[in-house]
């Protein structure tokens, strides 16, 4: 999981010089696409106690975890989740 380096990055090049005023769309996009990674080791550590070892090594790579990792690091479900945004943006600001 590399949440900070993904915020950091995106901050450093995003942030500053190509949209400084979209530093909360910056956050966003750097955590959400983690979250199923802290929710199974919230699960995993915490519900099921589990060791570490096995939580990285075996639990990790089960189907389940895998395919909701994915999902959220899917360019499909992005543009669908952006194009949402976007109408909800466009209701809420011209629409009403």
């Amino acid at each position: 999981m590399n949440t900070p380096s993904h915020y950091i990055l995106n901050l450093a090049f995003l942030g500053k010089a190509i949209a400084p005023n979209a530093n909360v769309a910056i956050t966003l996009g750097a955590i959400l696409p983690d979250l199923p990674i802290f929710a199974f080791y919230i699960v995993a550590k915490f519900f099921c106690k589990m060791p570490e070892h096995q939580i990285w090594s075996q639990a990790y790579y089960k189907p389940f975890w895998q395919n909701l990792i994915a999902l959220f690091h899917s360019f499909p479900v992005a543009a669908i989740a952006i194009n949402i945004l976007y109408i909800i943006g466009y209701f809420c600001f011209y629409a009403l």
